[in-house]
């Protein structure tokens, strides 16, 4: 889904699917046609084409390399993604289980004690991923908002190279650039497959980040794959306060 609008600087959107969005696009509109750019720190992706009627044609240009052509219609207002509620399904007939390695070495599993009996958001994300940066700061408000109630959080980092070392040194920058208040574990690369290899619990394709909510039984109460991020504007104040609901939620049900 393209979304465009006018902005004081000139033409603003984004494209989104049902794992998030790509970030803000910026650039100008002249007559029928628009050409816009966005840089997320590793890629550079441009956004060309122009208006026929109500159709839009155009070229989505990811790095120096990749050129896919696309046309898009006008949105009637009917659903056109997969809710991101329904992407990842979790298996809720056990509790949801990790094994992974922290900074030190020390492997961190579920039933360490700051977990049990806990409500727990568990992040799987990566620092090469624009969308898990987007995510990071309303992940941490919840965590720093719900905490003192039972709220417990744990990120899975799935880095591009599998060398602990260099991926420890990426996490850490990573947790150091936002101040982040929880654990997180180095769990594999972020080849989808190999990662969906090491989360034998989930199903569906996993997106960066998937969110998966456990109850204070330690079971998968629900998943959310993706992030509607600041670009979005109304979508990402309207995740941010669906989130919050949720964790409330789960937080208020009766415990042991």
């Amino acid at each position: 889904v393209c979304e465009f609008r006018a902005a004081l600087t000139g033409l603003e959107g984004t494209i989104v699917g049902s794992g998030g969005d790509f970030g803000l696009f910026w650039g100008t509109a002249l007559a029928d046609s628009f050409d816009l750019a966005h840089f997320d720190g590793s890629f550079v992706y441009r956004l060309t084409g122009r208006l026929d009627g109500d159709t839009l044609r155009g070229v989505f240009h990811a790095g120096l390399r990749t050129q896919t052509p696309f046309v898009a219609v006008r949105s009637t207002g009917a659903p056109h993604l997969r809710p991101p509620s329904e992407v990842v399904q979790g298996d809720t007939s056990q509790p949801f289980r990790f094994r992974f390695p922290d900074f030190s070495g020390r492997i961190v599993t579920e039933a360490d004690p700051r977990f049990r009996g806990k409500v727990v958001l568990v992040s799987i994300m990566g620092t090469w991923c624009p969308t898990c940066h987007d995510a990071e700061p309303a992940l941490i408000a919840l965590y720093r908002r719900y905490h003192a109630r039972g709220l417990e959080m744990v990120g899975l980092a799935y880095e591009v190279t599998g060398d602990t070392a260099v991926d420890g040194a990426l996490v850490r920058r990573f947790r150091d650039k936002f101040g982040v208040p929880f654990p997180i574990l180095l769990a594999g690369i972020s080849d989808a497959a190999a990662a969906a290899a090491t989360q034998p619990q989930l199903s569906g394709p996993i997106a960066f980040p998937t969110l998966i909510f456990l109850g204070r039984d330690g079971r998968v109460r629900a998943t959310h794959a993706g992030f509607y991020g600041p670009a979005l504007g109304v979508p990402n104040v309207q995740l941010v306060a669906r989130l919050d609901s949720l964790v409330q939620r789960l937080l208020a049900e009766p415990h042991d």
